[in-house]
């Protein structure tokens, strides 16, 4: 018997999984800063995931406030504060004292703190997250792995909880790092500044709000305990809260023709580059993830967003 899932045929009986032609590869060249470079961006169902494991590196993002209930075989787990604090957990989200803190680490720093948990450049990471939250954790920690140079991405689609629900086996417990070098990949530069942010307009970049409407209006200022949230930025299309880019009521992606929609919707398109933005950095994340696999030709998340952006000279002007 088979059944029919969002990103293929499953044979229930033998787990044996079918890809559609739209989904063997959802990569492509894309334009960043005036060079053609390649980023392998590719969202698994469970059972492709269960069969590129061997392959690749594996992460689990999931704070480590929480105790891990399970996980996939050999998966490294990172909390994703790493990305932004390295070792200091004290500074890790919501305990940011400064902009600084929301912001990614340097990308020389930034990759000997992948090195630490045994990742390469060149080796592909597959990445999930689990529970409510878990795709824009994934995203966080997945756009930092954009920033500092990997070449290969691969989604688990439905994190942790998709992969039980598959029936496919866990670890009761994380991997052990095994330390190593990232190495030192071309810079890619993902992320932008507020100066780029200021330049966004009709005839520059398209600049892009992913945070609730109510934050977008100004009327939820109180959102974070460390900061005041200001309305939406100068020149901002409100793209909506992250779980737009979800299918509705489960955890799995939206398809690139449904994000088409999408974008349209919103007036935006995918054959100009955008900057997104939300509070920190962390749910404009996500959106980044699928404008690069919608085919923008340059794709940029502001680094610090609405945190960042109310400590600025520039939010005065």
């Amino acid at each position: 018997m088979r059944a029919h899932s969002a990103s293929g045929t499953v044979d229930s009986r033998s787990k044996s999984y079918s890809a559609p032609s739209s989904l063997t590869r959802q990569s492509g060249p894309f334009r960043l800063h005036g060079k053609t470079r390649h980023l392998e961006f590719r969202v698994l169902h469970p059972l492709e995931a269960a069969e590129a494991a061997p392959d690749c590196s594996i992460l689990e993002v999931s704070s480590f406030r929480r105790p891990p209930r399970c996980c996939l075989p050999h998966a490294i787990r990172i909390d994703p504060g790493q990305v932004e604090a390295g070792g200091e957990r004290s500074r890790y989200f919501p305990a940011y004292r400064t902009p600084e803190d929301a912001r990614l680490l340097p990308s020389d720093l930034l990759r000997q703190q992948l090195g630490r948990l045994g990742l390469r450049w060149d080796r592909p990471v597959l990445i999930y997250g689990s529970g409510k939250s878990g795709p824009v954790n994934a995203a966080r920690v997945a756009w930092a792995l954009r920033q500092a140079g990997l070449r290969k991405l691969l989604w688990l689609d439905g994190g942790l909880e998709a992969w039980i629900q598959q029936g496919l086996p866990c670890w009761t417990l994380p991997a052990e790092p095994q330390p190593g070098s990232f190495g030192q990949p071309p810079g890619v530069g993902a992320v932008a500044d507020c100066q780029q942010v200021r330049q966004a307009g009709p005839q520059g970049r398209q600049l892009v709000d992913v945070r609730s409407q109510k934050e977008f209006q100004g009327l939820h200022p109180a959102r974070y305990p460390f900061f005041v949230s200001p309305s939406g930025l100068p020149g901002a299309t409100w793209l909506g809260e992250w779980t737009c880019l979800l299918q509705p009521g489960t955890l799995q992606l939206k398809t690139p023709a449904q994000m088409g929609g999408l974008w349209t919707s919103k007036g935006l398109s995918t054959e100009r580059p955008a900057i997104f933005y939300c509070g920190t950095g962390w749910r404009s994340s996500l959106a980044c993830l699928l404008a690069l696999r919608s085919g923008f030709p340059e794709v940029l998340n502001y680094d610090g967003g609405c945190y960042a952006w109310s400590h600025s000279s520039a939010s005065h002007i």
